[in-house]
């Protein structure tokens, strides 16, 4: 294997991301300008990986296991290079992420590495890329949304929901079509088929964790939601209550009857004989 190659994208992407330190002068973290070599990253591979498949060939659901074209050992080394600093990075900042995230680099380094030692498979893992990479850009967005301060914003919601589903079709719908193709497929060395399987897992994983967030996400939104509500409907009552108690010289408790039906209108609450009393929303 030729080192050459992937170490000088490994020093490009390392000097990216000390650029953007550098230009942001210390107005943003490390953690966002290392998201946005990531962002860089993803979307560069999304494309080339696109375009090696759907345009140059070959196609990575039929013809796994042939031997890298030229284009597919670039893409290759640029995606190893990357995936060598992201991992240094997370090393030294192990607080930042999980340690199924350390596993997935670990493998996808060891499967970039397979792939450039042997000269082939890189078809089957151009696939691999695509579907990987695909919702990328969604998952770096909402975390910049979220830093932001715009988590509860219409926009962070729809990029959650995109999110999810491109994950879902392309991480599971078309990576277990890949996976399959490759099992059946005579020429993917084992090592190739295990390190899929590997990868696959990893990706239900993800999926799985990000389902949770998901829901949890939209049950505390609804819960937000409905506090907001509470608290507008009390105010309301309150108010109410103190402009029938001024004008009618009464006790804040006790109101008179000609305050009653005013107060009734108020959604969520209710006047029992003359005392204002929380009930549930009708």
């Amino acid at each position: 294997m030729n080192m050459a190659p992937f170490m000088v994208y490994f020093v490009l992407w390392f000097v990216l991301y000390k650029a953007l330190g550098f230009t942001s002068r210390g107005r943003r973290s490390a953690e966002w300008n290392c998201r946005l070599v990531t962002l860089f990253h993803g979307v560069f591979c999304l494309f080339a990986s696109g375009v090696s498949a759907i345009i140059f060939g070959p196609w990575p659901l039929t013809d796994q296991g042939g031997k890298n074209t030229a284009l597919e050992e670039v893409i290759v080394s640029v995606c190893l290079g990357y995936f060598l600093f992201d991992f240094a990075w997370c090393f030294f900042q192990p607080k930042k992420e999980s340690p199924v995230m350390f596993v997935h680099h670990l493998i996808s380094i060891a499967a970039l590495s397979y792939v450039l030692a042997t000269g082939y498979s890189g078809t089957e893992l151009m696939g691999t890329i695509f579907g990987a990479e695909a919702s990328n850009p969604f998952l770096q967005m909402r975390w910049f949304l979220k830093e932001l301060g715009l988590k509860d914003t219409k926009l962070f919601e729809t990029n959650n929901i995109v999110f999810v589903l491109v994950f879902f079709t392309f991480r599971i719908i078309l990576g277990t079509w890949l996976l399959i193709t490759t099992w059946l497929h005579p020429r993917p060395t084992i090592v190739i088929k295990l390190g899929g399987t590997v990868l696959y897992i990893v990706g239900w994983i993800f999926f799985y964790d990000i389902v949770g967030y998901i829901l949890y996400f939209f049950k505390t939104k609804k819960m937000r939601s409905h506090n907001r509500e509470d608290s507008a409907a009390e105010t309301t009552v309150t108010a109410a209550a103190v402009h029938c108690n001024d004008s009618s010289s009464s006790s804040l408790g006790k109101l008179p009857d000609h305050c009653v039906a005013n107060i009734k209108l108020t959604n969520g609450y209710t006047i029992r004989h003359g005392f204002v009393q929380s009930v549930a929303v009708l």
